[in-house]
């Protein structure tokens, strides 16, 4: 099995509980509000922009699929350190392999600082990638962290993901296109696939991050895009796993 949880009696497989996520930010009142606001300030349709905010939603435990963390929950895992920054290197990784997104390790560092730049920059598909994708799935455990240098933890450059979570994640972006269905999303699920089925994994790091964080708390309309969009992430990840393991400790018990 691959986990997103586990302790005995309580289960939560990783494919269950980020398909559940991104199902709970579909159903939400402010996805469709996210939308539209996006349409309205950068002319990018609402189908379009949903979709990259529910892939936000497939993507954002990518990094508990590791193989070392895995092993331990044999026995059990309910925390995952440092998960999300994991998550969000493997999202970017995804993004550099999405040749339509025209992202790459080259000009990652221009694309974020025109993208936190708040200077109504005409936001492409790799700027929108990182504002409703990449950081909120770095950013979607804020209300845990007790400082935002906590994410600045050294991660390895590459990582192997273990069988199980592969067979999942495959799954997973199967699934997904049952309700994932524009252009460009639809080649991000492929991707993804694609990606995580080349073991090792090399990582896409995201540049001087300590700084770009605290940029993205000043006030700018990209800024309030990307916390919007965490926090539904945020809202939904947590309602997810509350649901499931509640609702399997009950059944477990009875």
């Amino acid at each position: 099995m691959c986990y997103a949880y586990r302790k005995p009696p309580i289960e939560e497989t990783l494919h269950k509980h980020s398909l559940e996520v991104a199902q709970c930010i579909k159903n939400s009142w402010e996805f469709i509000g996210l939308k539209r606001k996006i349409w309205r300030l950068y002319g990018i349709d609402e189908e379009t922009a949903g979709d990259l905010v529910l892939i936000a939603g497939l993507l954002h435990d990518l990094g508990k699929a590791e193989k070392e963390t895995q092993e331990k929950c044999k026995t059990e895992c309910t925390d995952f350190p440092h998960h999300y920054v994991t998550s969000a290197m493997i999202a970017l990784r995804i993004g550099y392999n999405t040749i339509d997104l025209d992202l790459s390790p080259d000009n990652i560092e221009d694309t974020l600082n025109q993208l936190l730049a708040g200077k109504n920059t005409q936001l492409e598909a790799r700027h929108i990638f990182l504002a409703l994708v990449v950081l909120p799935v770095l950013l979607h455990h804020y209300s845990q962290i007790t400082s935002e240098y906590s994410v600045l933890k050294p991660i390895r450059p590459t990582i192997s993901i273990g069988d199980e979570c592969l067979k999942q994640i495959n799954t997973l972006a199967n699934n997904a296109k049952q309700f994932i269905k524009t252009p460009i999303a639809s080649k991000i699920l492929d991707t993804t696939a694609k990606t995580l089925n080349k073991n090792p994994i090399d990582l896409g790091v995201l540049p001087n991050l300590r700084n770009n964080l605290l940029r993205i708390g000043t006030y700018k309309t990209e800024n309030i895009l990307i916390e919007a969009t965490t926090g539904i992430l945020n809202k939904c990840d947590g309602q997810t796993a509350t649901k499931n393991r509640k609702n399997k400790h009950k059944q477990k018990t009875k």
